[in-house]
Protein backbone atom coordinates (compact mmCIF):
# COMPACT_ATOMS: atom_id res chain seq x y z
CA UNK A 1 0.00 0.00 0.00
CA UNK A 2 1.76 3.26 -0.90
CA UNK A 3 1.57 5.68 2.24
CA UNK A 4 1.78 9.40 1.62
CA UNK A 5 3.06 11.58 4.76
CA UNK A 6 -0.16 14.82 4.50
CA UNK A 7 2.06 17.23 5.98
CA UNK A 8 -0.10 20.45 5.75
CA UNK A 9 1.61 23.42 6.33
CA UNK A 10 -0.21 26.26 8.78
CA UNK A 11 0.03 28.97 6.56
CA UNK A 12 -2.22 26.75 4.00
CA UNK A 13 -4.80 25.53 6.77
CA UNK A 14 -8.00 27.60 6.76
CA UNK A 15 -8.34 26.33 10.14
CA UNK A 16 -5.18 24.80 12.30
CA UNK A 17 -4.93 22.94 15.75
CA UNK A 18 -1.56 21.93 15.46
CA UNK A 19 -0.24 21.08 18.82
CA UNK A 20 -3.22 19.82 20.54
CA UNK A 21 -2.82 16.64 22.19
CA UNK A 22 -5.03 13.94 22.26
CA UNK A 23 -6.57 15.27 25.81
CA UNK A 24 -7.40 18.91 24.43
CA UNK A 25 -11.01 19.46 23.08
CA UNK A 26 -12.49 22.20 21.77
CA UNK A 27 -15.95 23.02 22.28
CA UNK A 28 -18.30 25.16 20.14
CA UNK A 29 -21.49 25.99 22.17
CA UNK A 30 -24.80 26.71 20.19
CA UNK A 31 -27.38 27.79 22.37
CA UNK A 32 -31.11 26.20 20.96
CA UNK A 33 -33.10 27.76 23.52
CA UNK A 34 -35.16 30.63 22.22
CA UNK A 35 -36.28 31.32 24.99
CA UNK A 36 -32.72 32.08 27.14
CA UNK A 37 -32.16 34.59 24.53
CA UNK A 38 -34.98 36.98 25.52
CA UNK A 39 -34.47 39.59 27.75
CA UNK A 40 -36.61 40.62 30.82
CA UNK A 41 -36.99 44.56 31.93
CA UNK A 42 -34.44 44.61 34.58
CA UNK A 43 -32.12 42.86 31.77
CA UNK A 44 -32.66 46.12 29.93
CA UNK A 45 -32.29 48.38 32.49
CA UNK A 46 -29.08 46.90 33.40
CA UNK A 47 -28.47 47.16 29.07
CA UNK A 48 -28.83 51.08 29.75
CA UNK A 49 -26.52 51.50 32.67
CA UNK A 50 -23.48 49.77 31.04
CA UNK A 51 -24.16 52.24 27.79
CA UNK A 52 -24.13 55.13 30.14
CA UNK A 53 -20.91 54.17 31.49
CA UNK A 54 -19.60 53.12 28.40
CA UNK A 55 -20.65 57.11 27.37
CA UNK A 56 -19.08 58.45 30.47
CA UNK A 57 -16.02 56.47 30.32
CA UNK A 58 -15.21 55.98 26.48
CA UNK A 59 -11.50 57.05 26.22
CA UNK A 60 -10.64 54.90 29.24
CA UNK A 61 -12.60 51.82 27.86
CA UNK A 62 -11.23 52.16 24.08
CA UNK A 63 -7.55 52.92 25.37
CA UNK A 64 -8.27 49.84 27.37
CA UNK A 65 -9.50 48.42 24.33
CA UNK A 66 -6.67 49.20 21.64
CA UNK A 67 -4.36 47.73 24.30
CA UNK A 68 -5.98 44.21 24.62
CA UNK A 69 -6.48 44.38 20.84
CA UNK A 70 -2.37 44.42 20.74
CA UNK A 71 -2.00 41.77 23.05
CA UNK A 72 -4.35 39.91 20.69
CA UNK A 73 -2.53 40.52 18.17
CA UNK A 74 0.59 39.55 19.23
CA UNK A 75 -0.84 36.37 21.02
CA UNK A 76 -1.68 35.12 17.08
CA UNK A 77 1.13 36.16 15.72
CA UNK A 78 3.32 34.12 18.21
CA UNK A 79 0.82 31.05 17.54
CA UNK A 80 1.69 31.33 14.02
CA UNK A 81 5.32 31.53 14.57
CA UNK A 82 5.30 28.19 16.55
CA UNK A 83 2.83 26.83 14.55
CA UNK A 84 4.94 27.27 11.60
CA UNK A 85 8.00 25.94 13.98
CA UNK A 86 6.21 22.62 14.09
CA UNK A 87 5.13 22.10 10.98
CA UNK A 88 8.68 22.59 9.82
CA UNK A 89 9.62 20.10 12.34
CA UNK A 90 6.88 17.74 11.23
CA UNK A 91 8.47 17.79 7.25
CA UNK A 92 11.91 17.44 8.81
CA UNK A 93 10.67 14.10 11.12
CA UNK A 94 8.94 13.41 7.81
CA UNK A 95 11.92 13.38 5.62
CA UNK A 96 14.52 11.30 8.27
CA UNK A 97 11.72 8.70 8.32
CA UNK A 98 11.96 8.51 4.24
CA UNK A 99 16.03 8.81 4.67
CA UNK A 100 16.25 5.83 7.26
CA UNK A 101 16.72 2.44 5.45
CA UNK A 102 17.27 1.12 1.71
CA UNK A 103 16.08 3.07 -1.06
CA UNK A 104 13.42 0.26 -2.48
CA UNK A 105 11.78 0.39 1.57
CA UNK A 106 10.39 3.33 0.99
CA UNK A 107 8.97 3.20 -2.42
CA UNK A 108 5.53 4.76 -2.82
CA UNK A 109 5.93 6.77 0.07
CA UNK A 110 5.85 10.28 -0.21
CA UNK A 111 5.86 13.93 1.64
CA UNK A 112 3.80 16.84 0.96
CA UNK A 113 5.20 19.97 0.76
CA UNK A 114 3.56 23.39 -1.38
CA UNK A 115 0.16 22.86 -3.47
CA UNK A 116 -0.48 23.27 -7.01
CA UNK A 117 -3.41 22.67 -9.47
CA UNK A 118 -3.45 19.21 -10.01
CA UNK A 119 -7.24 17.72 -9.90
CA UNK A 120 -8.10 19.79 -12.91
CA UNK A 121 -10.76 21.48 -10.78
CA UNK A 122 -9.82 24.78 -9.81
CA UNK A 123 -13.14 25.25 -8.42
CA UNK A 124 -11.62 23.70 -5.24
CA UNK A 125 -8.34 25.21 -4.66
CA UNK A 126 -5.12 23.69 -5.67
CA UNK A 127 -4.22 20.44 -4.33
CA UNK A 128 -1.01 19.21 -1.75
CA UNK A 129 2.06 18.41 -3.74
CA UNK A 130 3.49 14.86 -3.07
CA UNK A 131 7.20 14.63 -3.12
CA UNK A 132 9.90 11.62 -3.50
CA UNK A 133 13.01 12.02 -1.37
CA UNK A 134 15.85 11.00 -2.63
CA UNK A 135 19.01 11.74 -1.15
CA UNK A 136 20.51 13.98 1.68
CA UNK A 137 23.27 15.72 1.37
CA UNK A 138 25.44 18.28 3.29
CA UNK A 139 22.55 18.97 5.33
CA UNK A 140 20.14 19.26 3.08
CA UNK A 141 17.36 16.74 1.04
CA UNK A 142 16.74 16.86 -2.49
CA UNK A 143 13.44 16.40 -3.37
CA UNK A 144 11.35 15.56 -6.71
CA UNK A 145 7.75 15.69 -7.65
CA UNK A 146 5.75 12.40 -7.79
CA UNK A 147 3.64 13.73 -10.51
CA UNK A 148 4.57 16.10 -13.97
CA UNK A 149 2.67 18.87 -12.61
CA UNK A 150 3.05 21.17 -15.62
CA UNK A 151 3.06 20.75 -19.18
CA UNK A 152 4.70 23.33 -21.83
CA UNK A 153 8.11 23.63 -23.95
CA UNK A 154 11.17 23.67 -22.63
CA UNK A 155 11.30 27.48 -24.84
CA UNK A 156 8.67 29.40 -26.22
CA UNK A 157 11.03 30.62 -29.13
CA UNK A 158 13.66 28.42 -31.48
CA UNK A 159 16.54 29.88 -30.46
CA UNK A 160 20.33 28.51 -29.07
CA UNK A 161 18.81 28.05 -25.41
CA UNK A 162 20.60 26.47 -22.43
CA UNK A 163 18.96 25.79 -19.04
CA UNK A 164 19.54 28.87 -17.36
CA UNK A 165 18.38 31.13 -20.14
CA UNK A 166 14.86 28.63 -21.25
CA UNK A 167 11.51 29.63 -20.49
CA UNK A 168 10.91 26.64 -18.70
CA UNK A 169 13.77 28.16 -16.01
CA UNK A 170 12.34 31.13 -15.68
CA UNK A 171 8.86 29.73 -14.86
CA UNK A 172 9.79 26.98 -11.90
CA UNK A 173 11.78 30.04 -10.29
CA UNK A 174 9.52 32.44 -10.50
CA UNK A 175 6.07 31.57 -11.05
CA UNK A 176 5.96 28.12 -9.87
CA UNK A 177 8.05 29.38 -7.24
CA UNK A 178 5.60 32.00 -6.08
CA UNK A 179 2.10 30.44 -6.40
CA UNK A 180 3.24 26.89 -5.06
CA UNK A 181 4.66 27.57 -1.52
CA UNK A 182 4.37 29.81 1.19
CA UNK A 183 6.67 31.95 2.12
CA UNK A 184 7.35 29.96 5.14
CA UNK A 185 7.66 27.04 2.81
CA UNK A 186 10.18 29.56 1.23
CA UNK A 187 12.68 29.56 3.88
CA UNK A 188 13.35 25.70 3.54
CA UNK A 189 13.76 26.01 0.09
CA UNK A 190 17.79 26.30 -0.39
CA UNK A 191 18.89 27.78 -3.64
CA UNK A 192 21.68 25.76 -4.98
CA UNK A 193 24.34 26.05 -7.63
CA UNK A 194 24.36 24.07 -9.71
CA UNK A 195 27.28 22.74 -12.81
CA UNK A 196 24.96 22.47 -15.78
CA UNK A 197 25.86 18.91 -18.21
CA UNK A 198 25.29 19.29 -22.16
CA UNK A 199 24.28 16.91 -24.16
CA UNK A 200 25.70 16.06 -27.73
CA UNK A 201 27.69 18.36 -29.78
CA UNK A 202 26.95 21.79 -28.44
CA UNK A 203 29.37 25.06 -27.86
CA UNK A 204 30.14 24.27 -24.25
CA UNK A 205 31.63 28.38 -23.53
CA UNK A 206 27.84 29.15 -23.95
CA UNK A 207 26.45 27.13 -20.76
CA UNK A 208 26.45 28.69 -17.64
CA UNK A 209 26.14 27.30 -14.43
CA UNK A 210 22.85 28.79 -12.85
CA UNK A 211 21.70 29.07 -8.85
CA UNK A 212 18.07 27.43 -8.83
CA UNK A 213 15.23 27.24 -6.19
CA UNK A 214 13.36 25.09 -8.66
CA UNK A 215 15.15 22.66 -11.31
CA UNK A 216 14.51 19.91 -13.63
CA UNK A 217 16.95 16.87 -13.10
CA UNK A 218 19.52 16.76 -15.66
CA UNK A 219 20.93 13.33 -16.86
CA UNK A 220 23.90 12.79 -14.81
CA UNK A 221 21.54 13.57 -11.83
CA UNK A 222 19.60 10.43 -13.00
CA UNK A 223 22.57 8.36 -12.94
CA UNK A 224 23.96 9.30 -9.71
CA UNK A 225 20.57 9.19 -7.64
CA UNK A 226 18.72 6.19 -9.58
CA UNK A 227 19.73 2.91 -10.32
CA UNK A 228 20.15 3.11 -13.48
CA UNK A 229 20.42 0.41 -16.69
CA UNK A 230 23.11 1.44 -19.74
CA UNK A 231 22.45 0.28 -23.10
CA UNK A 232 23.38 0.38 -26.08
CA UNK A 233 21.01 2.98 -27.51
CA UNK A 234 20.41 4.40 -24.13
CA UNK A 235 19.80 4.90 -20.45
CA UNK A 236 16.78 2.87 -18.50
CA UNK A 237 15.28 3.40 -15.39
CA UNK A 238 11.76 1.99 -14.34
CA UNK A 239 11.83 4.34 -11.25
CA UNK A 240 12.08 7.40 -13.37
CA UNK A 241 8.72 6.43 -15.14
CA UNK A 242 6.44 9.23 -14.20
CA UNK A 243 2.53 9.64 -14.46
CA UNK A 244 0.54 13.53 -14.82
CA UNK A 245 -1.41 14.59 -12.72
CA UNK A 246 -5.07 14.71 -13.58
CA UNK A 247 -4.60 18.36 -14.85
CA UNK A 248 -1.31 17.49 -16.97
CA UNK A 249 -3.07 14.40 -18.34
CA UNK A 250 -6.05 16.86 -19.55
CA UNK A 251 -3.46 19.37 -21.23
CA UNK A 252 -1.67 16.31 -22.73
CA UNK A 253 -4.60 15.13 -24.57
CA UNK A 254 -6.02 18.37 -25.68
CA UNK A 255 -2.22 18.65 -27.29
CA UNK A 256 -2.03 15.45 -28.55
CA UNK A 257 -5.20 15.68 -30.42
CA UNK A 258 -4.81 18.89 -32.07
CA UNK A 259 -1.47 17.20 -33.18
CA UNK A 260 -2.75 13.96 -34.30
CA UNK A 261 -5.49 16.33 -36.35
CA UNK A 262 -2.84 18.35 -38.03
CA UNK A 263 -0.81 14.94 -39.01
CA UNK A 264 -3.74 13.56 -40.08
CA UNK A 265 -2.91 10.46 -38.48
CA UNK A 266 -1.87 8.77 -34.59
CA UNK A 267 -3.81 9.31 -31.84
CA UNK A 268 -3.91 12.05 -28.87
CA UNK A 269 -2.20 9.70 -26.40
CA UNK A 270 0.27 9.35 -28.72
CA UNK A 271 1.28 13.15 -29.79
CA UNK A 272 0.66 14.06 -26.02
CA UNK A 273 3.94 11.65 -25.46
CA UNK A 274 1.93 9.57 -22.80
CA UNK A 275 2.12 5.47 -22.80
CA UNK A 276 -1.18 3.40 -22.08
CA UNK A 277 0.27 2.76 -19.12
CA UNK A 278 0.02 6.07 -18.09
CA UNK A 279 3.32 7.30 -18.21
CA UNK A 280 3.97 10.94 -19.66
CA UNK A 281 7.69 12.31 -21.26
CA UNK A 282 9.44 14.93 -19.26
CA UNK A 283 12.40 17.99 -20.00
CA UNK A 284 15.55 17.50 -18.49
CA UNK A 285 17.73 20.28 -17.94
CA UNK A 286 20.29 19.49 -20.28
CA UNK A 287 19.93 21.15 -23.54
CA UNK A 288 21.94 21.88 -27.10
CA UNK A 289 22.00 25.16 -28.35
CA UNK A 290 23.48 24.02 -31.31
CA UNK A 291 20.25 21.84 -32.27
CA UNK A 292 17.72 24.30 -30.57
CA UNK A 293 16.72 20.95 -28.50
CA UNK A 294 16.91 19.85 -24.68
CA UNK A 295 17.06 16.58 -22.90
CA UNK A 296 13.72 14.25 -22.01
CA UNK A 297 12.83 11.14 -19.94
CA UNK A 298 10.29 9.04 -21.86
CA UNK A 299 7.31 7.57 -20.96
CA UNK A 300 9.35 4.57 -21.19
CA UNK A 301 11.93 5.33 -18.38
CA UNK A 302 14.36 5.74 -21.64
CA UNK A 303 16.64 8.69 -21.22
CA UNK A 304 20.53 9.64 -23.02
CA UNK A 305 21.15 9.33 -26.64
CA UNK A 306 21.61 7.23 -29.11
CA UNK A 307 24.92 7.20 -31.83
CA UNK A 308 23.33 10.08 -33.66
CA UNK A 309 22.75 11.90 -30.68
CA UNK A 310 18.89 12.58 -31.26
CA UNK A 311 16.50 10.02 -30.08
CA UNK A 312 16.01 11.43 -26.40
CA UNK A 313 16.21 15.18 -27.39
CA UNK A 314 13.32 17.25 -28.44
CA UNK A 315 12.97 20.35 -30.06
CA UNK A 316 13.06 23.06 -27.33
CA UNK A 317 9.95 25.04 -28.84
CA UNK A 318 8.01 22.89 -30.87
CA UNK A 319 7.44 19.99 -28.18
CA UNK A 320 5.44 19.99 -25.43
CA UNK A 321 6.57 17.73 -22.51
CA UNK A 322 5.78 17.14 -19.06
CA UNK A 323 7.49 19.27 -16.32
CA UNK A 324 8.59 17.73 -13.02
CA UNK A 325 10.13 20.12 -10.30
CA UNK A 326 12.86 19.05 -8.25
CA UNK A 327 13.71 21.19 -4.71
CA UNK A 328 16.57 21.46 -2.20
CA UNK A 329 15.18 21.93 1.76
CA UNK A 330 17.62 22.66 4.05
CA UNK A 331 17.58 20.95 7.39
CA UNK A 332 20.02 23.45 9.19
CA UNK A 333 22.10 22.15 11.51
Amino acid sequence: MKKTFLLLMSGLMAVSCAGCSSDDEIYVNVDNDKSSKKKTSSDKDNDDETKKSADLFGDESDEDGDDAGDDQKEGKKNKETKEHAMDEQRLLDDIDYLLTGDKKEREGQYITFGRYEQDNDTSNGAEPIEWEVITEDGGKVLLVSRYALEFMPFNTVQDSVYWGNCSLHAWMNNEFYESAFTDAEKKLISPTARKLEAYWLIDSESIKDVVDYVFCLNYKELEKYYTIEKGYYCYTCEDIKTEPSEYVREKAMEYGSKQAAEHGYGDAMAFGGMSEEGFINWWLSDASPTYGAAGKVTCSGNFGWDMDGYTFLDESNNKLLGVRPAIWISKGE
